[in-house]
């Protein structure tokens, strides 16, 4: 990869060579591989902090390439390759040596291919309520996570009640939806700390 920079003009282009030393322009890349790219250089600078916020992965990736995108998602909310930090939940772990800021990473997703690349602990439910004009956000943990405990949730949801939605979801358009309940809008994200 390299960035042409055209000074005349003020513009930058990025530029990637393939494997078969074709040389291609951001424009003439699909959409995953320019998420790839984005996420992969995300992920290089240690020192980068805050939030990162990524909806429906798994738009533009091909399904056998979803559990690349995964590692790369939580490869920033984590970093080292030690043994303790691939067991932990969507977090940061730094080495002694490593001074960085951390970085919490949000994804939002209706896709089974996803939920299913992840650990129960790293998933919330997000429920719209709506009542007398009002509107907010319930996150609920699955059943016997950390979060459930950490949490102390009052209301958590079933492996079973999860994969139930996420059926319904890929059966059913979000246009199909009818009717104004307190709870007619599910949608899953997964959280880091």
């Amino acid at each position: 990869m390299d960035v042409d920079s055209d000074d005349t003009r003020q513009l930058r282009s990025l530029r990637v060579t393939m494997r078969d030393q074709q040389t291609y322009e951001a424009g003439a890349l699909s959409d995953g591989t320019l998420r790839f790219i984005a996420l992969g250089l995300l992920g290089l600078d240690p020192l980068d902090h805050g939030l990162v916020c990524l909806e429906e992965p798994e738009n533009g990736i091909h399904p056998q390439r979803l559990a690349e995108m995964i590692d790369l998602v939580r490869g920033l909310a984590t970093t080292g390759d030690d043994d303790e930090a691939a067991d932990e939940p969507l977090s940061l772990n730094l080495a002694p040596d490593v001074v960085a800021a951390p970085r919490q990473v949000i994804v939002n997703s209706h896709s089974p291919l996803v939920v299913g690349e992840l650990q129960d602990g790293d998933l919330l439910m997000a429920e719209t309520l709506r009542q007398r004009g009002r509107e907010w956000v319930a996150f609920k943990p699955l059943q016997g996570t950390w979060r459930s405990v950490d949490l102390a949730a009052t209301e958590t949801v079933s492996k079973g009640e999860l994969q139930s939605y996420l059926g319904a979801a890929k059966e059913r358009p979000p246009q199909a939806k009818r009717g104004r309940s307190v709870k007619d809008h599910l949608t899953l994200d997964m959280f880091s700390e």
